[in-house]
């Protein structure tokens, strides 16, 4: 089924900031208190509970962070065949910078990095920095989902 981008995208984004100075988490923490306002702390603290087999500590697994976002929001993965259908010779530009997109990105090792991108900044780690033109050569993406505030949001916890 084709992905109707424009309807995912998100002219309002509040993004929930915390001080990095205060708060230390890991990128998957951040990345789920970024998008939907609950305390980094206590999304660590959820991951936890759940006790996953063979998790590194510090280090969320994809299916707890888009179990997690899956609350609050609506999560579309985006893949090559959705930029570029089968039979198709051109790509159209559907990725704006009004989507809100979460990467799974390749920082270090085999381990995900999470990130956030929109209106030209990354978001990762508490940090906020502009999108530079090599931040996929540099560290690629090796899924990307749309983010899409189209479903009820829940208050902060």
């Amino acid at each position: 089924m084709a992905i109707n981008f424009p309807a995912l995208e998100s002219f309002h984004f509040a993004p929930n900031l915390y001080d990095p100075n205060v708060y230390v988490c890991s990128c998957g923490a951040a990345a789920c208190s970024l998008l939907s306002g609950v305390n980094p702390y206590k999304v660590k603290k959820i991951y936890q509970r759940l006790k996953i087999p063979n998790a590194h500590p510090g280090h969320f697994e994809l299916s707890f962070v888009l179990d997690f976002l899956r609350k609050y929001f609506i999560v579309t993965e985006v893949t090559e065949h959705d930029i570029l259908p089968p039979g198709t010779h051109e790509v159209k530009n559907n990725i704006t910078e009004n989507h809100v997109l979460l990467l799974v990105q390749a920082f270090s090792g085999r381990e995900n990095s999470y990130s956030v991108i929109w209106k030209g900044k990354v978001f990762h780690a508490l940090e906020i920095y502009p999108l530079d033109k090599l931040e996929l050569i540099n560290r690629p993406a090796k899924k990307v989902f749309i983010i899409s505030n189209k479903k009820k949001i829940k208050c902060s916890q």
